[in-house]
């Protein structure tokens, strides 16, 4: 199942309901997920089910990888929009990464992060 269907937390569900309101049902290739078992993957990757917590421990092994992918991503690409939305845990996977200065961070607790997540894509063009 590809990662995007595969989790079903309140991002994931805030993110398929916008897709279905686009007038493409394509997963924007950027669209990136960090997984406490993979690492940084694409939205569209084949996942299977499984049960690893991200912890700090799992997020300093993956850091190193997390990071040098995403350097890659943003050498290649010109963003002229990019979203952060990570948890507590996660975002330690990315922390002094250069090039994520002018993203928009999503703060707050959970709730709040949905909505500045959903009032984000609602600037974007459609797909």
């Amino acid at each position: 199942m590809a990662a995007l269907d595969r989790y079903d937390g309140i991002f994931f569900r805030v993110l398929r309901k916008w897709m279905r309101a686009q007038s493409s049902d394509s997963v924007p290739t950027d669209l990136l997920i960090v997984s406490a078992r993979f690492g940084l993957i694409d939205a569209n990757k084949q996942i299977p089910n499984y049960d690893v917590r991200m912890t700090r421990e799992r997020a300093s092994e993956l850091a190193p990888q997390i990071q040098a992918a995403l350097r890659i991503r943003l050498r290649r690409n010109v963003y002229r929009n990019i979203f952060v939305n990570l948890g507590r845990e996660y975002l330690a996977t990315v922390a002094g990464l250069n090039g994520l200065q002018r993203a928009t961070w999503a703060v707050g607790g959970i709730g709040q992060r949905a909505r500045q997540m959903k009032q984000w894509l609602e600037t974007l063009p459609e797909a």
